[in-house]
């Protein structure tokens, strides 16, 4: 039994967490890091940002006694990234976020040349979320950037780089390129060559559970912890929170972070419109509805308003319906059932009573409708059980709004970091193969809601269909 380090870099804040295979959790620390947006549309972090903040999130776990006995580190990191190395491995530009818009034209275009074969190799749709529209606009708008390029990472890849000097990916964040072949398990290089873009810049894929390098000694001495120990390739966040969380057949998982997801365990491999398909532990593969404006709508609206813990309480106070403002949380396009990247948010319904309170508690209510309809595409009406994760499992409103929304029990999972926890117990399973899954508590099902949360979602999907012919027209 040993003791297992896990480093997950979320889409706004590194989570370190320590794991004892034996006791479960130890402790965990989070260390925020910015987002930029220098155009609108435009979403970036530097991973220099990613790195300073793990090397304080892991000091903040140095004075336990167990971080002595650390046996191996495992990581995690918010997926679709794009991090671009040259040869002598240095940054050839901040990270793209998961949630920029900026390669929409290009995703249309590459959808009408080559989308009915991207699904048959990948079984996901072309969407600008997906890394290849963003390489195609970065040939189209930065040429100098793209003749340099010499090894794409994901951000969970750039950390493990920094921390052993190897470069290269597993399948769970390969997924998230439009470049996989899942049936082959290889990267789909014929699109490249069709695309005119070349290929000697795909990373190596290594198992998940593997050991992709060993700590070398600058970032050993960073982290306090001996050189060589391993460091094991780790999982895509949302495959890590799945893996953390315990994802079980029928079983479905919401985590709220920057944006939101909706994941459930695949019998088979079958293309769905509006949803996304990705690898996971075993050959097996997980669904996704992605909501992208979740927990970063919160966050806007928190800094937009000045909000503060006083303000929350109080919306949290505020009764079901937010006194009759209503809020469309696509501030960066709109996530599943209709992925569209030109969709915008929107509070309607201000009323000369509207007060910051009704204004964040509306902001609460159209995310969590927003995430009730990606979750109504997910499971077509089946699902054994619901569980939350990711720090919304802190707020006991996130809960009660799901549960509402939904129409059936939410359980809010007591180990909110389950992203974390994925990748310590991926390093834990890389060096105790057979573990057990970690022994997860959730606090008591939250029951769902009634008439009044189906009058206000039937509201909402007035409110999303007038704003989008308005738009349209």
């Amino acid at each position: 039994m040993g003791v297992y380090l896990g480093l997950d870099l979320g889409s706004s804040a590194v989570k370190a967490l320590l794991l004892d295979s034996r006791r479960g959790v130890l402790a965990s620390e989070r260390v925020p890091y910015p987002s930029r947006t220098p155009r609108p549309g435009w979403i970036e972090q530097d991973p220099a940002d990613w790195w300073r903040a793990a090397l304080k999130a892991a000091a903040g776990l140095r004075g336990l006694p167990e971080y002595r006995r650390v046996a191996a580190v495992g990581l995690s990191g918010h997926m679709s990234s794009t991090v671009l190395l040259d040869r002598e491995g240095r940054l050839l530009r901040p990270c793209i976020h998961i949630n920029d818009s900026r390669a929409a034209p290009e995703a249309a275009e590459l959808a009408g040349r080559l989308g009915p074969r991207i699904r048959r190799r990948t079984g996901n749709p072309v969407h600008v979320a997906f890394v290849l529209p963003r390489l195609l606009w970065l040939q189209r708008h930065e040429p100098q950037t793209w003749e340099r390029l010499h090894t794409l990472l994901s951000a969970k890849d750039y950390l493990c780089y920094r921390l052993t000097g190897e470069r290269g990916t597993d399948p769970t964040d390969a997924g998230n390129t439009l470049l996989w072949d899942y049936r082959k398990q290889v990267w789909a290089t014929e699109l490249l060559e069709a695309l005119g873009l070349g290929a000697d810049w795909l990373p190596p894929v290594r198992g998940s559970l593997e050991v992709a390098g060993r700590l070398r000694g600058a970032a050993a001495r960073a982290l306090g912890l001996p050189a060589g120990l391993p460091v094991v390739a780790g999982l895509a966040d949302m495959a890590a929170s799945s893996l953390g969380a315990g994802l079980s057949a029928g079983m479905v998982v919401i985590t709220i972070g920057n944006s939101a997801q909706v994941v459930r365990l695949e019998d088979g491999v079958r293309y769905r419109p509006g949803l996304t398909l990705h690898p996971y532990l075993g050959g097996r593969y997980y669904a996704m509805a992605s909501i992208f404006s979740g927990g970063m709508a919160l966050d806007w609206a928190v800094r937009t308003l000045g909000a503060d813990d006083a303000l929350l309480e109080a919306a949290a106070r505020v009764p079901l319906g937010a006194g009759g403002v209503r809020f469309v949380p696509h501030l960066v396009g709109s996530g599943t059932p209709w992925l569209d990247p030109h969709e915008r948010g929107a509070w309607v319904g201000l009323g000369a009573g509207s007060g910051r309170a009704e204004l964040l508690r509306a902001v609460f209510e159209g995310v969590a409708w927003d995430i009730a309809q990606g979750f109504r595409a997910l499971t077509e009406g089946q699902a054994e059980g619901v569980v939350l994760g990711g720090a919304a499992a802190r707020n006991p409103l996130w809960a009660r709004l799901l549960a509402g929304f939904l129409g059936r029990p939410v359980a809010a999972l007591a180990e909110p970091n389950t992203s974390a926890l994925g990748a310590a117990y991926a390093a834990a399973l890389a060096c105790e193969p057979g573990l057990e899954g970690p022994r997860l508590r959730a606090r008591r099902p939250v029951p769902p809601g009634g008439e009044s949360f189906e009058l206000l979602a039937a509201e909402y999907a007035g409110v999303h269909a007038a704003l989008v012919r308005s738009r349209r027209h």
